[in-house]
């Protein structure tokens, strides 16, 4: 069991792998809420598309769902986007 973890002592204290936590815990963290993202998208679009299911999609529920998938992409982008540019500009005052 020390190989696994060198000599056998913690190095959970070093900055290496406090930094490597850190990644992937923002990691997990980006991927717990492009999941979240996915099920809005989902919801939302289910919501406003679906009318009664049948054995199949038609084209026009087809199309429904990724014209308002693909819409709620921009406007996600576009809010992060903005965003990132205000979060930019607060650091330059500093």
């Amino acid at each position: 069991m020390s190989d696994m973890f060198g000599s056998g002592s913690s190095n959970l204290g070093d900055d290496t792998n406090k930094e490597k936590l850190q990644e992937e815990l923002q990691q997990l963290t980006a991927l717990s809420e492009l999941q979240a993202q996915v099920v809005e998208f989902t919801d939302v679009c289910w919501d406003k598309c679906m009318g009664t299911p049948g054995a199949k999609l038609d084209a026009k529920t087809q199309t429904c769902m990724q014209n308002c998938v693909e819409r709620f992409l921009d406007v996600t982008m576009f809010v992060t986007n903005r965003f990132a540019q205000i979060v930019e500009k607060s650091q330059q005052m500093r």
